[in-house]
C-alpha cells in the first residue's frame, strides 16, 4: 500500500465532512415528524347528563339537545347561536365533547314534555354535568276575545283541574297539560260562560281562541247636544245592546237618572233660557210634572236608592251652591253641605251618604262624601242649660194597683213604594253598608276622599258600595276615567286614550261601566268592563254630544 502523507489524511476528513453534511440536507420525501414531537392544542371540555321523566324518573329518549352560546352584537344586543345539538340515547343520556371553555345554555326540547333550558359552563379541569327532569305535557295557550272582537281580560280560563288568567292582551297559558280530554270553561262577571267540549291533548302544544259574549241588558238614557256651545237637544234613551235609540224630550233637558224601580227619569229643564227647575216623567218621556215647586236654580238631581228622596244640587242667587235632598213630590227640602255647583251627587247603596265634588278655597275640585245623619245632628241646636230648682220634700208613698198589659195589636204590613221593585224593598240591615274611610275631615259628617291637582268629577257609587267610578279632568278637552276604592283610597286608572273620556256610570250588576268619550270624534257613548277592559262603542252620532250621567242604566 502506498503511504499517505499528512497532507493526504487532512483531504480524507475534509471530504468526509462534506459529504456528510451534504447527505444531511433537506429530502421532500421525509416527514416534519422525524425531527420529534409537536404539541398539539386541542379542545377537551365535556358536558353531559341524563333526562329523566319527572314522574316515573325514566329516562327520555331522543330528547333534543341544544347547546346554545350567546353573542354580543356590536350595537350591544345578545343573540343566540346554536353551536352543537344531539339527543338523547336508550337511557336519556346525552354528551357533548371537545368543547371550548366558556358559557353556554342548554335547551331541551322532548315532544310531550315541557321544554327547560339551563346555563352551563365548559372548564378544562373537569366534566360538566348537568341532569334534568321534565314535566309530562303540553302548553295549552290562546287568545279571548269578546263578541266585539277585542281581546278580554281577568278571564277565568279552566282545563280539567288547571286554571290560568287572561293578560291584559287576553292572552292565557295552561302549562303542563297531559295526554286526554278535556272541557275548556271561560267565564267573567259580565259575560255569558263559554264551554268548549271534547278537546283532545296529545303530544303538541295547543293554540284555541276563545270567544265570549257580553251579557248586557237594560236601557241607558242620556243627552243629546253641544257641550262646548252649552247648547242640547233633549233626552234619549237606548237599549244596552245597542238596539233601540229613542228621543224622549227635545227640550233644554239635563241629567237625567233612573228611579231605583226603573219606570221614571228625573232630569233637570231649563224653560224659555230660565233658570234650571226639577222634573219627573215616565220611561216613555210622558207625564211630566215639575218638583221643584217654585225653586230655581236646581240640577243634577238623583234618586235614593230606596225611592223616597232625590238628592240635588241648588245655588241662590247670591250664595253657595249646597248638597239638598227632597221628597220625590217636592217637599220637604233639606240642606247639606256647600259644594260645587256641577257637584253631580251620587248616594251610597245603603242610602246613608252622599259623594258630591267641591272645592276648597283655591283648590281643584275633589270628590267628599257627608254622612247625612252625621251631618244633621251636628247642625242641630244645642239644648238649653237648665237651672236646678230645689227638690220638693218627698210625698208618702202611695200603694198601686198595677196597670192591666196593653193589648198588642200587630201592625199592618206597608204597601208597596210606588218607586221601588219589590226585589229592592229590603231591610235596611240587608243593604250594602257604605265602608268608613278616614280621609280628612272637613267638618262633622263631611269627609274629604280625594287631593287632586287636577279636577276630580262626575262620581258614581258602585252597586256593592266599596268604590267610586270618577274622572279625572286635566282641562275641559282632556279627561280619563278612574276608580276609587273606598276601603284605601287608592285610585286605578280605566281610561287611557287621548281626548276626553268621562260622565262614567256602573251598569246594575257592577261588571260593566258606560261613559262618554271623544275618542272619534264627538262624544259618544261607550262600554267597558268595571276592569277598564274590552272597550266598545254603543252610540254615537257625530252630528252631536251623546252625554251619561250617574244613575243612567237600568235593568
Amino acid at each position: 500500500m502506498t503511504n499517505l502523507t499528512p497532507y493526504t489524511y487532512l483531504s480524507l476528513f475534509a471530504l468526509t465532512v462534506f459529504v456528510f453534511f451534504i447527505g444531511c440536507g433537506d429530502d421532500e420525501d421525509d416527514e416534519i415528524d422525524d425531527i420529534g414531537p409537536v404539541i398539539v392544542v386541542t379542545p377537551e371540555g365535556v358536558i353531559k347528563g341524563t333526562i329523566v321523566d319527572l314522574v316515573t324518573e325514566q329516562g327520555v329518549i331522543d330528547a333534543q339537545v341544544i347547546l346554545v352560546v350567546k353573542k354580543k352584537l356590536p350595537g350591544g344586543d345578545i343573540e343566540q347561536e346554536d353551536v352543537a345539538s344531539t339527543a338523547t340515547n336508550s337511557s336519556g343520556n346525552f354528551i357533548f365533547e371537545e368543547l371550548k371553555t366558556g358559557e353556554y345554555v342548554l335547551k331541551i326540547t322532548a315532544r310531550g314534555y315541557l321544554g327547560q333550558q339551563a346555563p352551563v359552563e365548559v372548564t378544562r379541569t373537569e366534566d360538566a354535568t348537568i341532569n334534568f327532569r321534565l314535566e309530562p305535557g303540553v302548553r295549552f295557550k290562546g287568545t279571548v276575545v269578546s263578541d266585539d272582537g277585542n281581546p278580554v281580560k281577568n278571564v277565568l280560563i279552566s282545563l280539567g283541574e288547571r286554571a290560568a288568567v287572561t293578560s291584559g292582551g287576553g292572552q292565557y297559558e295552561i302549562s303542563p297539560v297531559s295526554k286526554g280530554h278535556y272541557q275548556l270553561t271561560a267565564e267573567k262577571p259580565g259575560y255569558h260562560t263559554t264551554h268548549i267540549p271534547g278537546i283532545a291533548v296529545g303530544d303538541s302544544n295547543i293554540s284555541q281562541e276563545i270567544s265570549i259574549r257580553r251579557k248586557v241588558t237594560g236601557q241607558i238614557v242620556f243627552v243629546r247636544g253641544d257641550v262646548v256651545g252649552n247648547d242640547f237637544f233633549g233626552i234619549s234613551v237606548i237599549n244596552a245592546d245597542r238596539t233601540g235609540e229613542k228621543p224622549l224630550t227635545h227640550l233644554s233637558d239635563l241629567h237625567p237618572a233612573w228611579s231605583p224601580n226603573g219606570r221614571e227619569i228625573v232630569f233637570s229643564r231649563s224653560e224659555n233660557g230660565g233658570l234650571p227647575q226639577l222634573y219627573i216623567m215616565d220611561s216613555r218621556g210622558s207625564n211630566t210634572r215639575s218638583i221643584s215647586e217654585g225653586h230655581f236654580n236646581d240640577r243634577h238631581p238623583a234618586w235614593s236608592p230606596d225611592g223616597h228622596r232625590i238628592a240635588f244640587v241648588h245655588s241662590q242667587a247670591l250664595g253657595q251652591p249646597a248638597i239638598y235632598t227632597m221628597n220625590v213630590n217636592g217637599e220637604n227640602r233639606v240642606r247639606l253641605s256647600d259644594c260645587h255647583a256641577d257637584a253631580r251627587p251620587t248616594w251610597s247603596p245603603d242610602g246613608t251618604q252622599i259623594v258630591y265634588t267641591q272645592a276648597l278655597l283655591a283648590e281643584n275640585r275633589n270628590l267628599f262624601v257627608v254622612d247625612i245623619n252625621a251631618f244633621l245632628a251636628a247642625k242641630e241646636v244645642p239644648p238649653t242649660k237648665v237651672v236646678s230648682e230645689p227638690e220638693p220634700e218627698p210625698e208618702p208613698e202611695i200603694a198601686l194597683e198595677p196597670e192591666p198589659e196593653p193589648e198588642i195589636v200587630p201592625e199592618p204590613e206597608p204597601e208597596p213604594h210606588p218607586h221601588q221593585t219589590p226585589d229592592q224593598e229590603k231591610k235596611e240591615d240587608d243593604l250594602p253598608q257604605a265602608p268608613s274611610a278616614n280621609p280628612s275631615v272637613v267638618q262633622e259628617g263631611v269627609q274629604r276622599l280625594t287631593s287632586s291637582s287636577r279636577d276630580d268629577i262626575h262620581p258614581d257609587w258602585s252597586p256593592d258600595g266599596s268604590k267610586l267610578v270618577f274622572t279625572r279632568e286635566t282641562d275641559p278637552f282632556k279627561a280619563r276615567v278612574y276608580i276609587l276604592d273606598l276601603f284605601s283610597l287608592r285610585h286605578t286608572l280605566l281610561t287611557t286614550e287621548d281626548g276626553y273620556n268621562g260622565y262614567p256610570c256602573w251598569s246594575p250588576d257592577g261588571t260593566k261601566i258606560v261613559f262618554s268619550s271623544n275618542r272619534n270624534g264627538s262624544l259618544g257613548i261607550w262600554m267597558m268592563d268595571a276592569d277598564g277592559g274590552n272597550a266598545a262603542l254603543i252610540f254615537d252620532e257625530l252630528s252631536q254630544d251623546d252625554i251619561i250621567s250617574q244613575h243612567a242604566w237600568r235593568e
